[in-house]
């Protein structure tokens, strides 16, 4: 048996499977470390597991608690029989969900195109028809209609053919709009595009301060995060150089009048021309 387990933790149930197939024979305390072993790989797939890698556990340690090893350990050991098999429980559990609590399992079970229909339909910010994410993911039909059952069946998206419709619309659904909101388009960078994007006067022109708070009240992860944000925002909108303008517009409406008079005698002349003797 390896010394240290937890360089296991990661690997697949082949790997760990000779090491379960020793613990009948073993003392006390190594069986305390396998199943130290099996509970954090059992956290670990419940925590960021795709639904396939957590069936495979689930299979496989009911496999070896169902073999020849595992009768044996259910004699001698019977506890740890109980708790391994507590493990192989939560995981089938676990895989055989399709409701929201496995909705970041099923995106993980599609790496390659889950995420892109919620961005897709993010992107639109209306439903768009089955055919459209079809082409724009260049995907085989099988593969199509099985993702797209699974996203469904967690709430990431709903389909739907509207009255007298011919095409099947797809748009998100309730935990489909959490996760964008919560990891593809966060609200913050929502209120980063709407700020520029709008035209407001000079003087209405917010501060950073005012900037960084706004980033922080929409989700920003951190207040560093939000502070930079605030800073790029202002100098892609040019705001700063703009505040620069109307501080030096402000300057000038306070001046001594004498500088006004000798401005208005210059007029389109220049200003080596006021010094010039007539």
């Amino acid at each position: 048996m390896p010394q240290d387990l937890t360089s296991l933790i990661d690997s697949d149930f082949e790997t760990i499977e000779p090491v379960l197939e020793t613990v009948p024979a073993l003392a006390n305390p190594e069986n305390r470390r396998v199943t130290a072993l099996l509970k954090d790989r059992t956290i670990r797939l419940l925590r960021t597991g795709a639904r396939t890698a957590i069936l495979d556990e689930a299979l496989g340690l009911r496999r070896f608690l169902h073999s020849a090893k595992g009768q044996q350990l259910q004699e001698n050991v019977p506890l740890l029989f109980g708790g391994w098999t507590a493990f192989a429980d939560l995981l089938s559990e676990s895989a055989r969900r399709s409701d929201a609590a496995a909705a970041e399992s099923i995106l993980k079970s599609h790496p390659t195109y889950g995420r892109r229909v919620l961005e897709l339909l993010a992107e639109q910010d209306e439903a768009i028809p089955r055919s459209t994410i079809r082409r724009r993911l260049e995907i085989a039909e099988s593969h199509l209609s099985r993702m797209l059952r699974d996203l469904e069946e967690a709430n990431l998206i709903v389909r739907y053919r509207p009255d007298k419709g011919r095409e099947v619309l797809v748009e998100l659904g309730a935990i489909g709009k959490d996760c964008v909101e919560r990891s593809i388009l966060p609200s913050w960078i929502r209120l980063a595009s709407q700020i520029l994007e709008q035209k407001e006067p000079a003087q209405r022109f917010p501060s950073e301060a005012n900037l960084t708070e706004m980033f922080k009240k929409n989700g920003c992860p951190s207040d560093l995060a939000a502070r930079e944000l605030a800073q790029l925002v202002a100098r892609a909108a040019g705001w700063e150089s703009k505040r620069w303008g109307m501080e030096c517009n402000q300057r000038e409406s306070s001046e001594n009048p004498h500088f006004s008079q000798i401005r208005q005698q210059q007029g389109q002349r220049p200003p080596r021309a006021l010094f010039l003797v007539a």
